[in-house]
């Protein structure tokens, strides 16, 4: 990516709708992360936190301003749309994998620009890490949608094969166990 400025003449104005836009739409993406984790699912939940963390991200990394917050947020998104992708149907994985992807280009920018402004780039090393309780509540909630899924996968699973052989499973528990490991 080039070095991003506001540019004079006719495209400013053009700039400057499009970060009136992306608050507007930071706005929304806050309220929709906050009905969802009254009334969603986990997995919903999570997914509308890492919508709103990435529309933070893009409108700090387009008003170039707040590097490291905007490194945080982005971080964040990316971490549990990495969670998210290991779990669930084939279809959101691939979609969660492609949202990775999509984060990566801006995350190096970001570590960019952090770099060039002259601060320690060992500070933010560890921004998007969460710590003490929302380090708690989102493993909490993880493990809430890995528990879905697996119940999900053990309604499914009838049988498994091993070394070329079938084995019946008729106990819904050991499903979920077979699932586990």
């Amino acid at each position: 990516m080039e070095k991003r400025q506001l540019p004079d003449g006719p495209n400013s104005r053009q700039r400057i709708h499009l970060i009136g836009r992306l608050m507007k739409a930071v706005k929304w993406a806050t309220l929709f992360s906050q009905l969802c984790s009254v009334k969603g699912d986990s997995r919903t939940s999570l997914e509308a936190e890492a919508y709103a963390s990435y529309m933070k991200a893009n409108l700090l990394f387009e008003q170039d301003r707040n590097w490291d917050t905007a490194l945080m947020n982005f971080k964040s998104a990316r971490a549990v749309y990495e969670e998210l992708g290991k779990y669930g149907d084939l279809e959101n994985q691939v979609l969660c994998h492609e949202r990775v992807d999509e984060l990566e280009p801006s995350i190096q920018y970001c570590l960019r620009k952090i770099g060039e402004s002259n601060l320690q780039t060992s500070e933010f090393l560890h921004i998007g890490e969460m710590e003490g309780p929302a380090l708690d509540l989102f493993k909490a909630k993880l493990e809430v949608v890995m528990a879905e899924a697996r119940t999900q996968q053990a309604a499914s699973l009838t049988e498994f094969h091993w070394l070329g052989h079938r084995f019946p499973i008729s106990n819904a528990k050991t499903r979920v166990a077979i699932l586990k490991g």
